[in-house]
């Protein structure tokens, strides 16, 4: 398809430029009639009509001098027989670069030219001796328009031939006119034609192009949707699942061997205990899967530091079941300021954030509980907190120097049901860090993980400046 399509953009570009060649062509052709037109038809017509007029004038002034013995009508004959001898001339010399025809008829008109001036001098001539008026006018009847009316002929003939010679230029510059027009419209309708079938053409393949580039597209997503759904379903069954069900698996077996109701009672409740956990955990999936305003609150103008205070006092924290999270004494939380970090915004300096309190309030604990687990309980370590400015945002740093996370658990976290292997065994159910996420994208806002393997996490939670917020 692609090579029809270039083959049919270069018999357009062909076209056009045999429609640009054939129009320069056919202005060439143009020109040189009008340059033949300029150089001998128009300019031999004006030559025959002056030499007409002059052979009269001779004819005239050679009468009146017989008649009058006028030295003005004298004097106006030989000038005119000056003129017209050397029209003659030049005429001739002129058509003996036209061919040879021509040259043989500019020779006879020569020929007459001259014999009438002749007669006309010796007419003058013969005057100024003293011969009588009837003996010249007599030869002036004979021999004078014996000459004139010859030479008349032949310049009539001529000045024919040129009045035709310009009748068939002007039909052959009408003829010209009509075929250029003509042809230029049919090339121009012939490309007009290839150009609408290549844009057919190029609108069914770029249509097509697109279609599979969204097939394409939508197959890649559901590919990326049945992965991800294939990760959360197998970190739920592999993980989470099978640290609730064990316990409670355990509690049946334990009820079969217990001797006393109260024991029975009592392994009872653990099992509810993790029954609950467990429709919990699945409950918080849906609700912050679809969070929304009745679930999450109104997004409003919230001020951070009231909601991020007691967080930092060594208070428990709440989990987003509601359960209490208590806080190592091993473990500190800290918020620091350093003014020379290009944005960083000291605590008196913290703004307000657009957001539902519920929604940041679930953001940060969550991701300051993953922090304080990310310890190993037996030696501790500092969570520290630290904001900065950008643009029109405010990002609040979690950093921990635990057990971070290789590249590819890093990748896993935000996904549901998630534990890092060294956190398999605690009883959360790897939701954390998707409720977390899912809390600060309903705020408007984002959370980015960095973290590496042995050396620590920082998790930069975004929220949008209330009062830069329309």
């Amino acid at each position: 398809m692609r090579r029809k399509l270039n083959l049919g953009f270069i018999v357009i570009i062909l076209l056009l430029w045999a429609i640009c060649l054939y129009t320069l062509l056919s202005s060439m052709s143009v020109h040189e009639v009008f340059v033949e037109l300029k150089d001998d038809i128009v300019p031999g017509a004006i030559a025959m009509t002056e030499m007409d007029g002059t052979a009269n004038q001779i004819a005239h002034g050679t009468m009146e001098y017989i008649l009058t013995g006028d030295a003005e009508a004298k004097a106006e004959v030989q000038t005119a027989s000056e003129w017209l001898e050397n029209s003659l001339a030049a005429h001739k010399e002129h058509e003996i670069n036209i061919g040879y025809l021509e040259k043989k008829e500019a020779e006879k008109l020569e020929e007459a030219g001259k014999k009438l001036i002749s007669v006309a001098n010796e007419i003058i001539n013969l005057k100024d001796q003293g011969v009588s008026k009837e003996v010249l006018l007599k030869k002036e009847n004979e021999e004078l328009d014996g000459a004139l009316y010859p030479f008349v002929e032949h310049v009539m003939s001529h000045k024919a031939e040129h009045l035709q010679e310009l009748s068939a230029a002007e039909t052959r510059v009408h003829g010209k006119h009509y075929a250029n027009i003509k042809y230029t419209i049919i090339l121009g309708l012939v490309a007009t034609l290839l150009g609408l079938l290549i844009a057919l053409l190029v609108d069914r393949l770029f249509m097509s192009f697109i279609t599979e580039r969204k097939k394409a597209a939508e197959v890649s997503r559901k590919a990326g949707a049945l992965e991800t759904l294939s990760t959360v379903l197998e970190n739920f069954i592999g993980d989470s699942l099978s640290n609730l069900l064990t316990p409670i698996y355990g509690g049946i077996e334990l009820c079969e061997i217990r001797d006393s109701i109260e024991q029975i009672k009592g392994e009872l409740g653990n099992i509810k205990g993790g029954i609950t956990k467990l429709l919990t955990g699945i409950s918080a999936y849906r609700k912050f899967t679809k969070a929304g305003e009745s679930s999450l609150g109104k997004i409003s103008s919230v001020d951070i530091s009231s909601i991020l205070g007691p967080f930092l006092s060594g208070q428990p924290l709440k989990t987003y079941g509601g359960e209490e999270f208590p806080i190592d004494p091993k473990v500190k939380l800290q918020f620091t300021y350093n003014p020379k970090q290009k944005g960083s915004v000291s605590w008196e300096e913290l703004p307000s954030v657009s957001g539902s309190k519920l929604a940041v309030a679930t953001a940060l604990q969550e991701t300051l509980i993953n922090a304080v687990e990310s310890y190993d309980p037996k030696k501790g370590g500092d969570v520290v907190v630290s904001v900065k400015k950008e643009d029109h945002n405010l990002i609040l740093e979690i950093a921990d120097k635990g057990r971070g996370m290789s590249n590819e658990d890093r990748d896993k976290s935000q996904l549901p049901f998630f534990k890092v292997l060294g956190v398999k065994g605690s009883g959360r159910l790897g939701l954390g860090a998707y409720i977390a996420l899912e809390s600060a994208k309903y705020c408007g806002g984002d959370i980015h993980i960095k973290s590496r393997e042995g050396v620590g996490t920082t998790a930069s939670i975004s929220f949008k400046v209330s009062d830069e917020v329309s």
